[in-house]
């Protein structure tokens, strides 16, 4: 099996679990001798892109919601953040998710608009 590279753990189509069961079978038809060499990087390319595209257009519509918990902790690194909410319902628009224990929050900080502020004459 192939081991994860950084590229694999930056980004986020990789962090999925459709990412994961892909890159596993991919690896084991490869192993086999069953994936012509570079044929996995062409199909890892393509998820990815589609992934991105999902992610970019629908998924932001589909899942505004509303969350309510009780943070536990966070982490600021550089420009990522997570954070941890315990007793967490999540209302969506099409689901709802109640009594989560816990759940995990992560993903880039949103740059801070600089705006001119107006200075006072003295």
């Amino acid at each position: 099996l192939r081991m994860a590279t950084d590229a694999d753990t930056l980004n986020p189509a990789h962090g999925s679990l459709a990412a994961k069961c892909l890159m596993t079978t991919l690896d084991e038809l490869q192993s086999e001798g069953k994936l012509p060499a570079g044929a996995r990087d062409t199909v890892l390319k393509a998820f990815e892109s589609s992934f991105k595209q999902e992610m970019e257009e629908k998924l932001p519509r589909f899942w505004k919601l509303s969350l309510k918990g009780q943070l536990k902790g966070y982490q600021l690194c550089g420009k990522q953040a997570a954070f941890d909410v315990a007793e967490v319902s999540i209302n969506a628009q099409s689901a709802v998710f109640s009594d989560l224990p816990l759940v995990r929050i992560r993903g880039p900080m949103a740059e801070a608009k600089k705006t001119k502020r107006k200075s006072r004459a003295m």
